[in-house]
């Protein structure tokens, strides 16, 4: 559900606006309508908390890499926030640095090694009696090809098909030939060697020094805090309206209901005028979900979509329960249920990421129970390892007279059938919580078509595909269920949901208009409705693929294992084979179904359920002005 709000406007003076505010952060109650503000000390502050940030990552990435040979302790670090940026400013300035100037040597030396190691004293003193030496390299078989005529050619060396060589000439311009060209060598692979030693262990304190400051993260992180709760302070400071005359500031936001009395005694002691009400209909007001432990679980799915207007119901209670259901159905294995539910149980006790590990203990148990009545264990059957009555595996494919039936695939249309009916439910009721009851009807009404089509169509057994009252879904008595209900109620429901559907849509027209435009959305229900519902069949068709690759799997696993009169021997030392490609096979298998199985229910939900729910979305997350008290 969504938390009820209410609408406050402050009115402070000059005088007490910082202090207010303040009091309000501390308080973290109402969310403010706050303009993004662009002043320069909100620029710098900003800046500021990047750079920390940036240099924070570094040093977790450096300590994680344990390059670090030595553990240092850091005794002149800085309390001043300022005072610890410049520190840190200056440690990477001198990391970066020396990393630059190795990167530098080293290139240097990856050039000049071909070249061996020259004598560079002797050659500096022939250049400086006017010889020109030129270092040259190029192909091997162009090299003995080429004519030089005269040119004095020295050959250094040749390896993989390359030749390095060096010309000398006593011509102020160097000859022009068809070689890669050079540059005279400064120094020597000797020196460059010695100052690449000097450099690895001044790099090696440097980084040294940058893994001791994580042992200051904590302080570090409570900068970027400090940053946060000063940026906040002033984008609302900066967002308050004054009044013509310049001693009165104004500034609305929006509080939790429930949270009235707590803000109401805050404002009283620091007596402050204020004016509470009800959201109007134009205001944007902030969504905050309020839903049990269970349900909020499902929350980061509605949010990856969009969060409902705070004048809409909260999709998520309606579609959780589906969501776990499809889930299970696309997966349907109890072997890999099993399998998910280590590492959610482990994610579980880790406060991180518990909300991850409970989601998924959720999916693992609900693939387990859709695996016992697929009867599916690594795409093999579950009940070749569990004795349990064939009633239990309900819902697993059976062949009756050389008829193969799918009852998962018929499960898969009668629970889209029930997520369709339950989406114009809560369709009505949007409708009447947003624009009022007359708004609601024609939802009402392709409700009661739905209802008494499917009805109509099982008791005359429709284009005779077998749902007539003896109809069944695995164990379920769907057809005697449905056909129940009295053929008189279904006309009832046809006469009072027409009249809805076409008298009640498009009520900005007049009654003699709106029959007319009732034509055209009626076309859209039913070639929609009709779409929709087949998308459902994704659910079967995914957990039949999922179930034949595992089996797929287990034969070729097993087929490479000799076999003596149609046993097979798993003595044989071909075992081993076999277990590598049940694991690499089945752990591939797991990850794409797994996939699968979240993105496609993930489809339904987005796509056929809260289009059919009227849903709207693009709510404003509820963010409070407040201080940042931990990550």
């Amino acid at each position: 559900m969504i938390e009820a709000m209410k609408k406050i406007s402050l009115f402070l003076f000059y005088s007490e606006k910082k202090n207010i505010l303040r009091g309000l952060q501390a308080l973290g109650i109402v969310d403010l309508n706050v303009n993004s503000v662009n002043s320069e000390r909100i620029l710098h502050s900003l800046q500021k908390k990047s750079e920390f940030k940036a240099y924070i990552s570094e040093i977790i990435k450096i300590f994680n890499s344990k390059s670090a040979t030595e553990q240092i302790t850091i005794n002149n670090f800085p309390d001043d926030i300022s005072d610890q940026l410049n520190y840190l400013i200056q440690v990477f300035k001198n990391y970066n640095n020396l990393k630059s100037s190795l990167d530098e040597i080293k290139s240097d030396l990856a050039t000049l090694q071909p070249w061996g190691n020259l004598p560079l004293d002797k050659l500096n003193q022939l250049k400086s009696k006017g010889l020109e030496i030129i270092f040259y390299s190029g192909s091997a078989k162009f090299f003995d090809q080429f004519d030089f005529q005269d040119l004095d050619i020295h050959v250094l060396s040749r390896e993989k098909g390359t030749v390095r060589f060096v010309l000398f000439s006593w011509q102020k311009s160097s000859p022009s030939i068809p070689f890669q060209k050079y540059e005279f060598p400064s120094r020597t692979i000797e020196e460059l060697e010695i100052e690449l030693e000097f450099l690895q262990k001044k790099m090696l304190q440097s980084i040294n020094e940058i893994a001791a400051l994580n042992s200051y993260l904590p302080r570090l992180k409570i900068a970027i805090r400090h940053l946060n709760n000063r940026i906040s302070f002033e984008e609302a400071k900066l967002s308050l309206v004054p009044h013509t005359s310049g001693d009165i500031f104004f500034i609305e936001g929006f509080f939790p209901a429930n949270t009235f009395d707590k803000l109401i005694e805050f404002l009283d002691h620091h007596q402050v005028a204020y004016k509470i009400e009800q959201p109007g209909d134009t205001d944007s007001v902030p969504v905050l979900l309020k839903n049990n432990k269970v349900i909020k679980l499902f929350e980061p799915i509605t949010k990856i979509f969009s969060l409902p207007q705070y004048s809409e119901l909260d999709p998520t209670p309606m579609f959780a329960p589906f969501f776990t259901i499809f889930f299970g159905l696309c997966l349907g294995d109890v072997g890999y249920g099993l399998i998910m539910l280590l590492p959610a149980i482990i994610f579980s006790f880790k406060k991180k990421y518990s909300s991850i590990g409970q989601l998924g203990l959720v999916l693992s148990f609900s693939t387990i129970l859709a695996g016992v009545l697929l009867n599916s264990f690594f795409g093999a059957a579950f009940t070749d390892f569990v004795s349990i009555s064939s009633e239990i595996t309900m819902f697993a494919a059976r062949t009756i007279d050389g008829k193969t039936s799918f009852p998962a695939m018929t499960l898969s249309l009668l629970l889209g059938t029930v997520q369709i009916l339950v989406a114009f439910v809560i369709q009505s009721a949007n409708e009447i919580k947003r624009s009022g009851w007359m708004y609601s009807l024609k939802s009402l009404g392709t409700l009661l078509i739905i209802f008494a089509s499917i009805v109509l169509a099982a008791h005359h057994n429709f284009l005779n595909l077998g749902f007539n009252s003896e109809f069944q879904i695995g164990s379920i008595p769907v057809g005697a269920i449905v056909t129940s209900v009295s053929v008189n109620l279904v006309y009832i429901a046809y006469l009072v949901g027409f009249c809805l559907f076409f008298f009640f849509n498009s009520l900005q027209f007049k009654w003699l208009i709106r029959p007319l435009t009732g034509i055209w959305e009626f076309y859209q229900f039913v070639t929609g409705f009709l779409g929709d519902l087949l998308s459902y069949i994704r659910l079967f068709a995914l957990g039949l693929a999922s179930g034949l690759l595992a089996n797929s799997f287990n034969q070729i696993a097993f087929m490479i294992l000799p076999q003596n009169q149609g046993v097979t021997n798993f003595a044989s030392p071909l075992i081993i084979v076999s277990i590598i490609i049940l694991i690499l096979g089945h752990t591939l298998n797991l990850a794409l179904s797994a996939l699968g199985s979240f993105v496609h229910p993930l489809r339904l939900t987005f796509v056929e359920f809260y289009k059919n729910i009227g849903f709207h979305g693009g709510g404003r997350a509820y963010s409070p002005f407040k201080k940042v008290h931990n990550d």
